[in-house]
């Protein structure tokens, strides 16, 4: 044996002896997660076995007014699971119609499948909305005009478009052709 003193208090350390001395730290917790995973699985077996005896042993003493009425409340927890299911599915499909990500589904359930739908078209214009907003404000933060054409500072003519102009045309965009002109815009 090893001793090792901290303090007042010695520690002795077994060294390992036999099979165990031959394997590895690693070797050993897995043996010992192996054995915990056995006994855990046999224990919820055990229990499930127990409840369900427990269950079968209460309905053997329960009058038949009793049985009905546990029979009713677990159909109608089947009733509640299954439409619950139904709303995810008429959510999921109005969400992949609308084009929505379906990480929106549980904010569109409703109690209904009509009342789900109609939260999937609010929350669709809700959404759409805000993608726009977020878009028109990128565009104004770089500088640019959303629903306005960015036409250009100046026009550029040809000379063979200016001669192929009537005299009223030419008198029309005169300010324009002035402007070409001085900054050498007619080719």
């Amino acid at each position: 044996m090893t001793e090792d003193v901290k303090g007042d208090n010695p520690i002795t350390v077994p060294e390992p002896t036999g099979a165990s001395a031959t394997q590895t730290p690693n070797e050993d917790v897995e043996k010992l997660t192996r054995a915990f995973d056995k006994s855990r699985t046999e224990f919820h077996k055990k229990l499930e076995a127990a409840q369900k005896e427990i269950e079968d042993l209460r309905k053997s003493t329960m009058s038949e007014a009793q049985l009905r009425k546990l029979k009713e409340e677990q159909l109608e927890v089947k009733e509640k699971e299954l439409s619950k299911k139904e709303l995810l599915l008429v959510a999921t499909d109005a969400l992949k119609e609308s084009g929505i990500p379906l990480e929106a589904r549980e904010f569109v359930i409703a109690d209904t499948p009509d009342l789900t739908r109609d939260r999937v078209l609010k929350f669709q214009a809700m959404f759409q909305k805000a993608v726009e907003d977020r878009v028109e404000q990128k565009f104004k933060s770089a500088g640019h005009e959303p629903g306005k054409a960015q036409t250009p500072a100046t026009a550029t003519f040809t000379r063979d478009q200016i001669k192929a102009m009537t005299q009223e045309e030419r008198i029309a965009k005169l300010p324009e052709l002035k402007e070409a002109m001085a900054k050498g815009l007619i080719k």
